[in-house]
């Protein structure tokens, strides 16, 4: 009976809902591995969109291969807004990298980003950077200068741990020796200070302690964050262990392990929000090794943040999916108070989208080259007001050999979605607006409107916010609607509540290079008040 059970799980998941991505950015040289971290890194461009970190360790050139290059893009169409290069060959800059809010108080959020194996403090002692999201400046960097402890492979934001208005940072190192060869330790520090806040080892050798670290939020209410670090125990069995410990005075709130050896339970740990909607953060731990239901499928798991009890647990597909490499924290993407959070697979290319109110799968989202090793969430990159998820793939091939790539997933299902995120002008080219609304609403007259002047704060009508700054062509796409560039763009929606329109424009348009522009949908009211307006959808035109 269990498993017919666990076959029709299968099934019905294979059936859940596709995504097409949001944004692909791909890297562009052979074995840059761009994805190996990703990251939401907050609206730098103030256009009203998320941007995203992406790191590339092993970029470089000849003469400095494996230094290491971390892009940061906008969410809105893919530009790359700054880049930063590890400073030797080896150092492996962007191997791992967090956003941390903002620490210097200038209003942009910041950057910590890891070298693990930058020699400076000592033969890959490792450091860790922290970036301005403002000016890109260097503000701070943090080592231990302990040789071969690989500080800044992995980072999590803490959450604010010493309770000075500003997040903190978490470094684990799973083979330090400070507790006997690879017994692993986890550093808090200050982002602000710089000043180590605790610090955490191992209890023994070969616990790699550290493996995965995370913030998970306030779990005991004493007005400091607090903090989830795994033990992942590879060598002495690999049942593996997550502490969850007191931002405030270091003691163990919750110690969960792994039902079986070779669990490797704690591969990755992230706060997951408010699952349950008791007011307190959850935690969700993935499960690389697991093989209940079929040999090292992978698992994950959710725990209270407040009781530590169980509250949700899945099991990869098929074997050897090693589901549970990466799992995050993505926020209440539909409104309904519950949180949402993302789990990927390492080996079969998927990652999957869990409901908060159910705490079933809502979207499984396909890839390929370790498409969902990396998942990150939390910030809207799609311009509708809900969280959005970030998929890294870092042995995609699409652009070379291993350079890597990142997709942007809506956190929910946005009605307008587009096919390109822009084209060259010279060339010209078209974007493809995709309007689905819901079969409730078929027969329906739909517009689509555009601006030239951004998004926000948006225009009111009846009632209702339209997210586009009323400019002329606005009120050009509201007098001529259908007349190009923007065709079919009035008209009525099909039995299923579906509609195309499309962006074009002709071949040699040079002069409009630069030129942004955003498009949004909206219905015709059926009462005094305007009740469906669509997320805004950007077109960039290089």
């Amino acid at each position: 009976m269990r498993g017919e059970f666990c076959s029709l799980l299968i099934v019905c998941c294979g059936a859940l809902p596709a995504q097409t991505p949001w944004l692909r950015v791909a890297g562009g040289s052979p074995g840059a591995q761009m994805g190996r971290a990703v990251a939401f890194a907050g609206d730098l461009d103030r256009d009203g969109y998320a941007d995203l970190a992406l790191g590339l360790p092993q970029l470089g050139p000849t003469t400095a291969p494996w230094r290491g290059e971390v892009v940061v893009v906008s969410g809105r169409d893919g530009v790359v807004l700054r880049t930063y290069t590890g400073s030797a060959a080896g150092d492996r800059f962007g191997m791992a990298l967090v956003s941390l809010g903002d620490v210097d108080n200038d209003g942009f959020p910041d950057l910590a980003v890891g070298a693990p194996y930058d020699d400076v403090p000592g033969q890959d002692a490792g450091t860790v950077s922290l970036w301005s999201g403002r000016s890109g400046s260097l503000l701070r960097v943090f080592s231990t200068a302990l040789p071969g402890e690989n500080f800044g492979g992995e980072l999590g934001n803490a959450g604010d741990v010493d309770r000075d208005g500003a997040d903190d940072l978490v470094v684990g190192c799973p083979f330090s020796d400070v507790g006997g060869r690879d017994s692993g330790t986890a550093y808090v520090f200050s982002a602000r200070t710089g000043q180590l806040l605790h610090r955490w080892t191992g209890a023994a050798q070969d616990r790699l302690h550290g493996f995965a670290v995370a913030g998970v939020g306030d779990l005991d209410g004493d007005g400091s964050a607090d903090v989830a670090v795994s033990a992942y125990e590879m060598f002495v069995g690999g049942r593996g262990t997550v502490e969850v410990r007191s931002g405030r005075d270091g003691r163990v709130l919750h110690s969960w392990r792994g039902d079986q050896l070779s669990d490797l339970f704690g591969h990755d740990v992230a706060g997951a929000g408010d699952v349950d909607g008791d007011g307190v953060g959850d935690v969700v731990v993935g499960i690389f090794g697991q093989g209940t239901t079929q040999p090292s499928a992978g698992a994950m798991r959710v725990h209270s943040g407040r009781s530590g009890q169980v509250l949700a647990s899945f099991a990869g597909f098929t074997s050897f999916d090693r589901f549970g490499a990466s799992v995050a924290g993505v926020g209440d993407t539909d409104g309904d108070g519950r949180a949402e959070w993302v789990v990927g697979s390492l080996f079969s290319n998927y990652a999957v989208l869990f409901d908060g109110a159910t705490r079933q799968p809502r979207t499984v989202l396909r890839g390929t080259g370790f498409f969902g090793s990396v998942v990150s969430g939390g910030q809207d990159a799609t311009g509708d007001g809900r969280p959005d998820l970030v998929v890294g793939s870092w042995k995609d091939s699409g652009a070379a050999a291993e350079a890597g790539a990142a997709q942007v997933f809506s956190g929910q299902t946005v009605p307008l979605q587009r096919d390109v995120p822009g084209f060259a002008a010279v060339a010209g080219g078209q974007q493809v607006l995709s309007l689905e609304a819901g079969a409730a609403n078929s027969g329906r007259v739909y517009l689509i409107l555009g601006s030239a002047s951004g998004t926000r704060p948006g225009t009111p009508v009846l009632g209702g916010i339209v997210p586009l700054v009323f400019d002329a062509y606005t009120s050009f796409t509201l007098g001529y609607p259908n007349m190009a560039p923007l065709v079919a763009s009035l008209g009525t929606l099909d039995a299923q509540g579906k509609a195309v329109a499309a962006f074009r424009l002709p071949a040699g348009l040079a002069g409009l290079a630069g030129l942004r522009l955003d498009h949004a949908a909206l219905l015709a009211p059926q009462t005094s008040t305007l009740d469906f307006v669509s997320n805004p959808v950007p077109l960039l035109l290089r």
